[in-house]
């Protein structure tokens, strides 16, 4: 085997599977050798801008940067895209995200039905990081994921996932949704940031109250105060009338020392002959309508005759 013929067999491994023309030359493949690996079917060409350095499924990073090689130089991997690359976990999303600044050039030449492109005004090249694959920084990742959501419920879980596995810090992302001047999620996405970040707006009894009002049902006592045998507690929300009470989960309840003393507190409480329920800032936010309805049966089925 030639020289030459040994450059373009060990680069095959490199790269991460995807290289551009620029690092073909760098590494010392010739135009005549990389065809000729095309031709041959080791290699697939994208585009003409470079080459998959096998002829396999590209899955991860690969995928991605053969994504971003077929968009363009000016494109970044965005949105949940953007948060795999730096780590998340547990969030199944079968499409790969890629934004390119509005204005800037694109190619959407045969991209594959996975490959979805956005294209943007909201954010610029400082947005992103270049180091591996180019995307967007975590907290830009982190708000670009959640208002690309097809629902309310997926957007919410997009802004949690990423703080819950300490990817980002809240008050980054707080400050990323600041940017955000027209969107039909922003008022609920930024009401749960502040929720997350335990501020001046969060989640408390007040808003179930308000709730309450709105629908038509009973209004709640507050900062109850009751002695049970786990100690003295103080219910965020009790009709007492009816033995039902609401304990409302902040941020701070997912702290497993906090969380074992409210599921020990539930349970006096049930004991007692209260139905006591949990309420968590993501059911309020996204999904307060289905808990009220099973908040109004529940009073009904303990003698409120509303």
């Amino acid at each position: 085997m030639g020289t030459r013929d040994r450059r373009t067999q060990s680069v095959s491994g490199d790269f991460d599977g995807v290289a551009t023309l620029a690092q073909l030359n760098q590494a010392g493949v010739t135009r005549t050798a990389r065809r000729q690996m095309v031709r041959s079917g080791q290699w697939r060409a994208v585009n003409g801008k470079g080459v998959v350095l096998h002829t396999g499924p590209l899955h991860g990073e690969q995928a991605w940067r053969a994504a971003l090689l077929r968009v363009g130089p000016a494109a970044r991997l965005g949105g949940v895209t953007a948060l795999q690359a730096n780590g998340l976990q547990g969030f199944d999303e079968p499409l790969t995200h890629v934004w390119v600044p509005k204005g800037r050039e694109k190619d959407l030449r045969g991209l594959p039905p996975q490959v979805v492109v956005h294209e943007t005004r909201r954010w610029v090249e400082d947005d992103a990081v270049t180091a591996g694959a180019p995307r967007s920084r975590p907290a830009v990742a982190t708000v670009q994921a959640a208002l690309w959501s097809a629902s309310r419920r997926r957007a919410a879980l997009c802004l949690v996932m990423p703080i819950q596995q300490r990817l980002v810090r809240p008050q980054d992302v707080a400050a990323e949704l600041d940017r955000v001047r027209r969107h039909e999620f922003r008022s609920m996405l930024k009401a749960l940031a502040n929720d997350v970040i335990g501020g001046v707006h969060s989640l408390n009894e007040l808003d179930v109250t308000r709730e309450c009002r709105a629908r038509g049902l009973p209004e709640p006592t507050r900062q109850a105060r009751r002695t049970l045998p786990s100690g003295e507690v103080i219910l965020d929300v009790w009709w007492e009338e009816f033995g039902v009470c609401v304990e409302v989960n902040g941020a701070g309840h997912e702290r497993l020392d906090t969380a074992m003393k409210d599921e020990v507190r539930l349970m006096d409480l049930q004991a007692s002959g209260d139905a006591a329920v949990p309420l968590s800032v993501l059911t309020l936010r996204v999904d307060p309508d289905r808990f009220f309805e099973a908040l109004r049966r529940l009073l009904r089925s303990r003698g409120w005759r509303g």
